[in-house]
């Protein structure tokens, strides 16, 4: 058996490994939640406009229809083969966590030895960060990096999946006049995932300048990244709207609000947001560098090091130039998407820990017999591999709590929304959970999700949408039964979905925290 031939068939097993563990230990209690709602629920619209003829946002296709239908065709598509959507999730997390792995194992093994090849030390190093690089991490910009879990089926993840091939293929054509068919990949990303394609292709052209590689050369690159990108950037620049009846302050006034995940924090929300979840992988790649520096970093490693440094500079750069730019001009950021690159630091991070790995289990870095040198390493990816989610709910009691309540909730979600399935479908509903649109196929009058489709397509809608939405917020964090009821008939909705705490009234439905409430004249 051939080295090629081993390292292709260790990916393989391991990406198989993946997705098969992904499948069997997705949450039996998961509910939609952010993207993973949104899109869901469009598909539902596309094959039932008239349960969502009243809702604001799904009731209106030229407000939504602009968003990633690739993602959206891909997501329909495992859905008509699972004939459930939740299962479509699953397979799609799966699917993705597989791809990745596969790759991650590849690229990662390249990256953690001093030549091409993938000989033992390498594959091996390769594949422990892969796998203990699935663990899902915070990054700025409400992001992450990770694979796996049920919650992960998002556009996101499954353009992160296709990152490592692409890097991968970055670096077998490093410097090559096919260059640019790695860079039109990174663009044909955009329709998936455009922050993801954009920020790989940054990463990957700061590779190739660090390369030396000729500038006409790069610059065909990335017309390349750009050519691929064009049906998406087309469909969201022809999708966007201007606002016209409402001041740029006020614009700037809700964005800060409401968006402020998408902002750039402020360096002690950094460190509490995402600081615990890059601490270990930090550590453990200053260390590698630190070790290797006498002879260099692995040529892989030093190019993905330069590509995951070069998109997270990018990010948070831009996000602040971008912030700037609107505070100039008495009006709101520019974008509000750029952070969501921050992600691309892990990479940087992994390839680092990939090499000093591989250096080690060659007899380098550290005093440690040759037999002993396997198990540490594992012990290293073990370490990793925890998710830091996981270490804040052993030290807080806070975070703990937090968990508790979200599956309370989350249950309650289901219970509600499978009352409206049987009892009321497609009724409007005045609450804020976007994920009732899936479970009770029906309206919803408040969404908090619909805010961002709103700043693209309709901005002069936004402001009667925060009103709305803040009295709403305001009366549950009262909780104010009487309150929200008022609201719910305002908005015209039929039910509302209140704590239970709330309103101690008739409710068609009633959870331990939430209620259904009916709504009469």
């Amino acid at each position: 058996m051939t080295e090629a031939t081993r390292a292709a068939g260790t990916a393989a097993a391991l990406g198989l490994a993946a997705a098969v563990v992904s499948f069997l230990l997705a949450d039996p209690g998961w509910v939609h939640s952010g993207d993973q709602a949104n899109v869901a629920a469009m598909l539902l619209a596309d094959r039932d406009p008239a349960a969502f003829r009243d809702d604001p946002l799904l009731g209106e296709p030229r407000l939504w229809s602009f968003y990633l239908p690739a993602y959206r065709w891909l997501l329909g598509a495992l859905w008509a083969v699972a004939g459930d959507l939740g299962l479509a999730h699953r397979l799609l997390a799966a699917l993705a966590a597989g791809i990745y792995v596969a790759g991650a194992t590849l690229l990662f093994g390249r990256a953690s030895g001093p030549s091409t090849s993938l000989g033992g030390a390498s594959l091996a190093a390769g594949a422990l960060v892969a796998v203990a690089s699935t663990t899902v991490r915070d990054a700025l910009g409400g992001t992450y990096w990770g694979v796996g879990p049920i919650s992960t089926a998002q556009p996101r993840t499954v353009a992160l999946a296709l990152v490592p091939w692409l890097a991968l293929g970055s670096l077998r054509l490093a410097g090559s006049r096919a260059t640019p068919l790695v860079l039109l990949g990174a663009g044909l990303l955009a329709n998936l995932h455009p922050p993801t394609s954009f920020f790989l292709a940054v990463g990957l052209l700061a590779a190739e300048a660090v390369r030396r590689t000729p500038w006409a050369r790069i610059g065909l690159a990335a017309a390349a990244a750009g050519l691929g990108a064009l049906p998406a950037l087309v469909s969201i620049a022809a999708s966007r709207g201007f606002p016209t009846g409402v001041s740029p302050a006020t614009l700037a006034e809700i964005v800060a609000e409401r968006f402020a995940p998408d902002l750039l924090p402020p360096p002690g929300s950094c460190l509490r947001d995402a600081g615990a979840a890059v601490l270990l992988p930090a550590f453990l790649a200053v260390i590698a560098w630190r070790g290797l520096r006498s002879r260099g970093l692995p040529p892989g490693a030093r190019d993905l090091a330069v590509a995951g440094l070069a998109a997270f500079a990018a990010a948070v750069v831009g996000q602040g130039l971008a912030q700037l730019a609107g505070w100039l001009s008495g009006g709101p950021s520019l974008t509000l998407d750029l952070l969501r690159g921050s992600r691309f630091l892990y990479l940087a991070l992994f390839a680092g820990i990939a090499a000093g790995l591989g250096e080690f289990l060659r007899g380098g870095l550290l005093p440690v017999r040759r037999a002993t040198r396997p198990l540490f390493a594992v012990a290293v990816a073990a370490a990793l591999l925890v998710p830091p989610a996981a270490v804040r709910r052993t030290v807080s009691s806070r975070a703990r709590a937090r968990e508790e309540a979200a599956a309370e909730r989350a249950a309650d979600l289901r219970g509600a929304g499978e009352w409206l399935r049987a009892n009321a479908p497609g009724a409007l509903v005045a609450t804020e959970d976007a994920a009732l649109r899936v479970l009770g196929r029906c309206a919803i009058a408040f969404s908090y999700d619909d805010a961002g489709f709103l700043l693209h397509a309709a901005p002069d809608r936004l402001v009667g949408w925060a009103q709305r939405s803040g009295a709403w917020r305001d009366a549950q964090a009262r909780r104010d039964g009487a309150a929200l009821r008022i609201l719910g008939r305002v908005g015209g909705a039929s039910y509302a979905l209140v704590p239970a705490a709330s309103d101690s009234g008739p409710a068609a439905w009633r959870g331990r925290a939430l209620a259904l409430v009916v709504l009469g004249d």
